[in-house]
């Protein structure tokens, strides 16, 4: 069951952006000057999510068999530029703005790409579903990272929704805990398992307006 859970809940979202990107697709070939640029270009994009919806299959195949993933140096720029298309899909749709904020000399993270997507991708979703069902007035998410002086990158997400309430924040990451109607409770708890077996750690707190998750990672420096 929380196999089945798991590969549903983290494959919807490479499928609704193969959607999103179909549909757009089908839009720049019907105008009266077909853009074939535009199409082409979102077409890379809709078959990056088709190969990722596939690595996330076996990755979480493999998570439930314990099977290790070898892990090599990230960039963290590379990452959220991955990441970007995906998110750029969410954010139009619940009308947020996101921005980066990473020093150009941050070390890369020892990561399991696929893996260190999934959880960048699930973090920011989660945040903006909740501005949008909050009805945010003001919909901003900002994705900082930083080298901490133990030798770790530190990854700080923070929205400007209503918040985690307090009876929450220490079940965000149990199994099948939502508060949403339609909600599985999978996403953060998956994000958990991941970040814990790169040898880092995850947390929810309450920010001055809205949520912010920190999780950290390994910093990958030369010998």
């Amino acid at each position: 069951m929380r196999l089945t859970a798991s590969i549903a809940h983290e494959v919807n979202q490479p499928l609704t952006a193969i959607s999103t990107f179909g549909e757009a697709i089908l839009h720049w070939l019907q105008r009266p000057e077909p853009n074939l640029a535009e199409a082409t270009s979102l077409a890379h994009h809709l078959i990056a999510d088709a190969r990722r919806a596939s690595e996330i299959v076996r990755r979480i195949r493999d998570m439930a068999l314990q099977r290790a993933h070898s892990r090599e140096p990230i960039s963290v720029r590379r990452a959220l530029d991955d990441a970007l298309p995906t998110l750029q899909s969410e954010s139009r749709s619940k009308s947020v703005t996101i921005s980066f904020d990473v020093p150009d000399d941050l070390p890369p993270v020892m990561a399991d790409s696929v893996q260190l997507q999934q959880v960048i991708v699930n973090l920011s979703v989660n945040a903006m579903q909740a501005m949008a069902e909050a009805e945010s007035a003001v919909r901003e998410l900002t994705i900082s990272a930083r080298e901490c002086a133990d030798g770790i990158v530190a990854f700080v997400l923070t929205d400007t929704g209503p918040g985690i309430p307090a009876s929450h924040v220490d079940h965000v990451f149990d199994g099948f805990f939502t508060t949403k109607e339609n909600g599985m409770g999978m996403g953060l708890a998956i994000c958990r398992w991941i970040v814990e077996s790169h040898n880092g750690r995850i947390a929810a707190t309450n920010a001055e307006s809205g949520a912010r998750f920190t999780f950290t990672l390994p910093a990958a420096h030369p010998e």
